[in-house]
């Protein structure tokens, strides 16, 4: 939800217009297919809501600031729920092992480092290795004793960066190892960041 915020102030309040400052707009457009039809009756899930407008720029009185203490963690004093984060460091330094480590706990409901965290289905994009990463989920599910939990490996590299890229198809993709899941997504890991926006 916060994402699709994101993106509609980010068109409602554009200086310029959407990709015009981009390679791409040099190059001549790829048809991109249409999404695969739903079954009738079944809901959209990754629909954008309809937005309410506001300005683009407000304030807040101090006085009328009121924190929520009340918004559970995905994993405890680490990640929240509908946060955003970057995991960065050197090369070979241990990214992915970390990144996979704790999508595997937030799959399995499992302490992430002696952090408690909340299950939930999780979506692992390995844009960079994705062979290698089917290692490591084979490694992660014998230490674990664990053999299906809900973790989704794509094992592709991704374009998310270009408007022509892969973002709709990697949507259209968790929905549906949502799907197969049977319980919601609340991780997707892209490991590299790199790769994913290379350009």
């Amino acid at each position: 939800d916060d994402l699709a915020v994101k993106v509609r102030n980010a068109y409602a309040y554009a200086e310029n217009q959407a990709a015009s400052a981009t390679a791409a707009a040099d190059f001549a457009g790829v048809p991109i297919p249409a999404p695969p039809a739903r079954p009738a009756g079944e809901p959209d899930i990754f629909a954008l809501p309809a937005m309410p407008q506001r300005p683009p720029l407000y304030f807040t009185m101090a006085r009328d600031v009121h924190p929520r203490f009340d918004q559970r963690a995905l994993v405890r004093d680490l990640l929240d729920h509908t946060a955003m984060s970057v995991v960065y460091g050197a090369s070979n330094s241990g990214k992915t092992f970390y990144a996979m480590g704790l999508g595997w706990s937030v799959a399995t409901g499992r302490d992430f480092l002696g952090r408690p965290v909340e299950q939930r289905g999780v979506v692992y994009v390995a844009a960079e290795a994705g062979r290698s990463a089917e290692k490591r989920i084979a490694a992660l599910r014998k230490h674990s004793g664990i053999a299906d939990p809900p973790f989704a490996l794509v094992p592709c590299a991704v374009d998310l960066l270009r408007p022509n890229g892969d973002t709709r198809a990697l949507i259209d993709l968790i929905g549906q190892a949502q799907a197969a899941m049977g319980r919601p997504v609340g991780l997707v890991v892209i490991d590299t960041l790199s790769r994913a926006l290379a350009g």
